[in-house]
């Protein structure tokens, strides 16, 4: 329950996952209703949901590369690969934004990290 959300901005939502009581497998998640009360007299804007296991530190990075594309080379515009030539982008975060950008790799693939997204 979120007692009295704000109303006329985006909100963020952060649900640790021990608030669903008797919960004993996240196979079958697969929805989440929002009810306003009293039903049918607000309205409220929600641009982000975490579902999150209390303590947890985040996902681990992926342990294989990306794969390789195999698109016709003439019907793509490529921002970042090694399988194609690249458009330049410039920047890839901007100086207002709160994120992180790491350039990392994995198995011998250059990978562009994006964390701490705030937008």
């Amino acid at each position: 329950n979120f007692t009295a959300p704000a109303q006329g901005q985006w909100l963020s939502l952060d649900i640790p996952l021990s608030q669903f009581t008797g919960l004993t497998t996240r196979a079958n998640m697969a929805q989440y209703i929002l009810v306003g009360q009293p039903t049918g007299a607000n309205t409220i804007f929600v641009d982000n949901v975490y579902f999150f296991k209390d303590g947890g530190v985040g996902p681990a990075a992926p342990a294989t590369a990306a794969p390789t594309p195999i698109r016709d080379p003439a019907k793509v515009i490529s921002l970042f690969s090694d399988a194609y030539t690249n458009v330049p982008v410039d920047p890839w975060r901007t100086p207002w934004s709160n994120a992180a950008l790491d350039d990392i790799t994995i198995q011998g693939n250059p990978t562009k990290k994006f964390s701490q997204l705030d937008f």
